[in-house]
């Protein structure tokens, strides 16, 4: 990723595809091509805040499994402005977002997704109790 120069003298990201495909190599296809997905629609504005915009190497929120790069894209989201809407994107996907978003990784947020699926289902079995009146 690079940026480049608009024809309003604004700065843009210009992707090489080549340079994309033979950094993320390892990664699993589908996981690439739902990454590529994400790049092609229209950006949410938080992102213009987002610190790994910045970070030379996307290859850090799509660790493979085993990978022990997640320490370092945990750092750098920790210092991100858009932490908070990161995680707000993720967390209201229909499924949760492969990679890692707002420090949080795909396996840690299926988790989160799941959690919070049980707890609504339980919290709409109980009973309520209303007063009669």
């Amino acid at each position: 990723m690079a940026l480049v120069q608009d024809d309003a003298g604004g700065w843009v990201e210009h992707w090489d595809v080549d340079e994309v495909l033979a950094d993320v190599a390892h990664a699993r296809e589908e996981d690439f091509v739902r990454f590529l997905r994400h790049l092609e629609q229209r950006r949410p504005e938080w992102h213009a805040d987002a610190a790994c915009r910045e970070h030379p190497d996307p290859t850090i929120w799509f660790p493979t499994r085993g990978a022990s790069r997640t320490a370092e894209a945990r750092a750098v989201c920790d210092t991100c402005l858009a932490r908070d809407e990161c995680d707000r994107w993720a967390d209201e996907a229909e499924d949760p977002p492969e990679g890692i978003w707002a420090g949080i990784t795909f396996t840690e947020r299926k988790l989160r997704h799941r959690a919070r699926h049980v707890q609504a289902a339980a919290t709409e079995s109980q009973p309520s109790h209303t007063a009669a009146g």
